[in-house]
């Protein structure tokens, strides 16, 4: 369970800091109620100890999600997503200080949008079931949105519209490609799954289409000339957390 506190954690903090600010006219309460949700998924990384010889996971939780379509709820991390992991966490960190007094109007809702996005991002890097994988993808575009539109400046909401359509697109053709693998592998072993250990396992040579789907997803992202023109527009009028944890 310890992989999925987490997750559970900066999320419900982030739930917390929305559900008190009617209550709260210190913006110090919210951000506090935010970095304490960090702090202890800090602690909770460094608590898990090493990866001895053999051992595949440092942490692992599975439990079914839609049994119909084999899709699981599979968390995992290993010594790559604990790097990883701690890093989105102490740029969530440096996100909830820039915003400590910048953010005045609707601030439960913004540090609501924050964890969401940091949830996420830490999803990615601790998923082991594609198609888990890719919700915690597009999860990150939504409360990014509405963090550019809603508390950015200058010309927001035409930069958050941009963003949301580019990182949209490549998310798809990312969708695509995770069709691809399920189907691939349950042609040739007769099970449809979407967990990433087993279709590894398995995997012969992957069509170029498949792979080249994944590498359009990732470098919009990034993003990579000469599709990164959602960039400089999102960088700009995102408020200061939105572009740190953009850059990042």
């Amino acid at each position: 369970m310890i992989v999925l506190w987490i997750l559970v954690v900066p999320f419900v903090c982030g739930v917390l800091a929305w559900l008190i600010a009617p209550w709260s006219r210190q913006i110090s309460f919210l951000g506090l109620a935010a970095a304490a949700g960090l702090l202890l998924a800090i602690w909770i990384c460094l608590g898990v100890g090493v990866l001895h010889p053999g051992q595949t996971w440092l942490l692992e939780f599975e439990t079914p999600w839609n049994p119909l379509l084999q899709i699981h709820f599979h968390l995992v991390m290993d010594g790559l997503s604990l790097v990883l992991s701690g890093l989105t966490v102490m740029i969530g960190l440096a996100a909830v200080a820039a915003s400590w007094k910048a953010v005045q109007r609707y601030r439960g809702r913004f540090y609501f949008a924050l964890m969401s996005t940091l949830t996420g991002i830490l999803g990615v890097f601790l998923a082991a079931d594609l198609f888990l994988f890719y919700y915690f993808w597009e999860l990150m575009l939504v409360p990014m949105f509405f963090l550019i539109s809603v508390w950015g400046t200058g010309d927001r909401r035409q930069a958050a519209l941009k963003f949301f359509i580019y990182t949209q697109a490549g998310g798809l053709l990312m969708l695509l490609s995770i069709l691809g693998l399920y189907w691939m592998h349950g042609r040739a072993t007769g099970t449809y799954t979407y967990n990433y250990p087993p279709i590894m396992e398995h995997l012969g040579a992957v069509p170029f289409l498949v792979v080249f789907g994944f590498f359009l997803g990732l470098v919009v992202k990034i993003p990579v000339v000469p599709i990164h023109v959602w960039q400089p527009d999102a960088y700009m009028d995102a408020p200061l957390a939105g572009s740190i944890v953009l850059a990042s």
